[in-house]
């Protein structure tokens, strides 16, 4: 049952009366002697019960769904020793159940408070309620054996949860790719230290590779023109990996080490540099880097390609390796409309 955040005191008192026929949430202690109300007189395994309740108390409050309400009703079986007297039999009745009711919350909020983390905190907060419900609603109707007399005295928790909705995401790549576009409405990826002028066509393709990267199947993999200094099959290549000026293969790279080519805009865009606590100028000049490094990728791997042509005629080999010609077909696929290689036609 979901309890409403701040319930009219007025409304309580009807709330805690429905509980018991709208939750699908409770569970029971069971087992008193007759008359007793002291927990403690109950076997391990009803007493496991109270801990059970207060752990998930404490835990609810770890959730979005918290347990703040609760309700205990104590119930007695018929006092037979008063049956000669039935107003002072009922009496007895009510009286024992409504003890039994207040000593389970006591214990129960004892036990919450002994929970950790911020058990005592958790057990300030939760709005309790007993009730003692006399022996009129028995487990074991008729009950005339000592057992099942037992199942009839018992204490019964309900409880009820409220819903918190989850606070929206300060930091997401959503948010984070928002704020690049708006900031590229005004303007326009910065000249990097050492390098030319940025070219008008890394310009435009910012703008659609930001918006291509908003797609729920985007394919962001891209060839690294700055990926360098790596152990690459039985080579150490201590400069740009696709720029460098010999075969890789044969044998074929490992899936392993093909990856160090690579890399993946999504990851780059949700790291440390663009924080929404960086300022606007460093964000900016990190996404040129960004723009830069896809560019260099294409331009080192196809001119690798051409320094080393296909020759021979009708049947031309390419004298390269394969790692290269692997490379070109990632940005060659450019007719998918989710990936980002879709923006450099």
């Amino acid at each position: 049952m979901l309890w409403p955040s701040n319930p009219n005191a007025l409304m309580l008192p009807g709330l805690f009366d429905v509980l018991p026929k709208c939750t699908n949430e409770h569970k029971m202690i069971t087992g008193y002697p007759e008359y007793e109300t002291d927990y403690r007189k109950l076997g391990p395994n009803q007493q496991d019960v109270l801990d059970s309740i207060a752990r998930e108390i404490v835990f609810s409050h770890s959730t979005n769904t918290p347990i703040i309400a609760v309700l205990v009703q104590g119930h007695a079986d018929v006092a037979l020793k008063l049956k000669h007297n039935p107003a002072q039999q009922k009496e007895k009745e009510q009286q024992v159940s409504e003890n039994r009711a207040t000593s389970g919350m006591e214990l129960l909020k004892r036990k919450i408070e002994d929970t950790p983390p911020k058990g005592r905190e958790i057990a300030a907060s939760i709005k309790f309620k007993t009730q003692g419900m006399g022996s009129g609603f028995p487990l074991r109707p008729g009950a005339f054996t000592e057992d099942q007399m037992r199942m009839n005295r018992r204490v019964e928790f309900f409880w009820a949860r409220c819903f918190v909705p989850e606070p929206p995401a300060l930091d997401t790549l959503t948010k984070r790719i928002q704020r690049l576009q708006e900031l590229l409405k005004t303007r326009k990826l910065p000249d990097l230290p050492g390098r030319e002028p940025t070219p008008e066509h890394r310009q435009k393709r910012v703008h659609c590779l930001l918006e291509k990267m908003k797609r729920p199947n985007v394919i962001d993999v891209f060839v690294d023109g700055y990926a360098k200094n790596e152990q690459m099959g039985k080579f150490f290549v201590g400069q740009t990996l696709a720029d460098w000026n010999g075969n890789y293969d044969p044998p074929l790279l490992s899936d392993a080490d093909f990856a160090k080519f690579l890399g993946t805009v999504g990851v780059h865009l949700r790291s440390a540099g663009f924080d929404p606590k960086n300022p606007d100028d460093k964000v900016l000049e990190l996404l040129s880097h960004l723009m830069l490094r896809i560019d260099l990728g294409i331009s080192q791997v196809d001119d690798y390609v051409r320094r080393n042509p296909s020759r021979g005629w009708p049947n031309p080999q390419y004298t390269g390796d394969h790692a290269r010609k692997k490379l070109q077909n990632i940005y060659r696929e450019r007719s998918d409309p989710d990936n980002i290689y879709s923006c450099y036609q």
